[in-house]
């Protein structure tokens, strides 16, 4: 079985420290049942340079996300999530590991009982200032998973960045 998933963030910066960002994902995932899941959203975030803790960078972000989910079991479920973030950058030599929290509760009446949540470790290497090679290991819960499919989900990748 094979999986698929894109990812794009357009971030726009506004202040300093505060930026809009906007987001556009497909993803395709025969483990979890999901034969296609495409979202938008849109958020702010908020960055602290230099954090103390490894002179690394702490970015919390919130926003929210309309997705259109069909699995084997529902078609065209179109739901709106919350997305919320905690991420965190630790720069090592030209290298960096990143880890992201995400929370992202359905806003419906189902609000607490329909919540996802991921944590995705990164390690990225540059090979020049806009190209990079990464591994990741993501670990993703949801709490209504399709009949049959475990709450928790790993995940390890191998990733080629290109960053504009």
């Amino acid at each position: 079985k094979q999986s698929r998933f894109h990812h794009v963030r357009f971030i726009k910066h506004h202040r300093p420290h505060s930026s809009y960002e906007t987001f556009l994902q497909q993803e395709f995932n025969p483990f979890i049942k999901l034969k296609d899941r495409w979202l938008i959203g849109l958020g702010i975030r908020r960055m602290r340079s230099n954090f103390k803790l490894l002179n690394s960078d702490l970015i919390i972000g919130i926003g929210i996300m309309l997705e259109n989910e069909t699995t084997t079991t529902h078609s065209n479920q179109l739901l709106a999530r919350s997305t919320n973030y905690l991420q965190w950058v630790i720069p090592i030599n030209q290298a960096t590991i990143d880890i992201t929290t995400y929370i992202q509760p359905a806003l419906n009446q189902a609000f607490i009982s329909d919540t996802r949540a991921l944590l995705n470790g990164l390690f990225r290497i540059p090979i020049n200032k806009n190209i990079a090679l990464s591994s990741q290991i993501n670990a993703k819960f949801d709490s209504q998973p399709e009949p049959a499919v475990n709450k928790l989900d790993l995940e390890i990748t191998q990733g080629f960045e290109i960053n504009f």
